[in-house]
């Protein structure tokens, strides 16, 4: 989580993160800005982390009955999967629009 912070913050973006308490299938939101002034624009964010979500040349995420909140959310919804064993290599950070994924293999919309 900390890594991804750190990559919004260089852009002059912000993080929202949503309390693990709070959590119902979302980890945060990512907030955009241009040249530091807000644009109104927003993602929810889930956020994997570890050898066990990532492999060589693909990557897994959890869906566990959270397609239904996911499809329905009212901004796009992004999954970030990386392993920060991998020496924090940007490389091996994954992203996924979970929205379209689940329209795709699923047919949720």
């Amino acid at each position: 989580m900390n890594y991804l912070k750190t990559i919004i913050n260089q852009y002059e973006c912000f993080f929202h993160k949503i309390d693990y308490e709070n959590d119902v299938g979302l980890d945060g939101f990512i907030e955009f800005s241009k040249y530091g002034d807000e644009t109104g624009k927003i993602v929810a964010i889930l956020v994997e982390n570890g050898s066990s979500y990532s492999m060589a040349e693909t990557c897994e995420f959890r869906i566990d009955g959270h397609e239904r909140y996911w499809s329905k959310h009212l901004v796009p919804v992004y999954g970030k999967v990386m392993n920060e064993d991998d020496n924090k290599d940007i490389s091996s950070t994954y992203w996924v629009d979970i929205k379209s994924y689940l329209k795709e293999n699923f047919g949720k919309t």
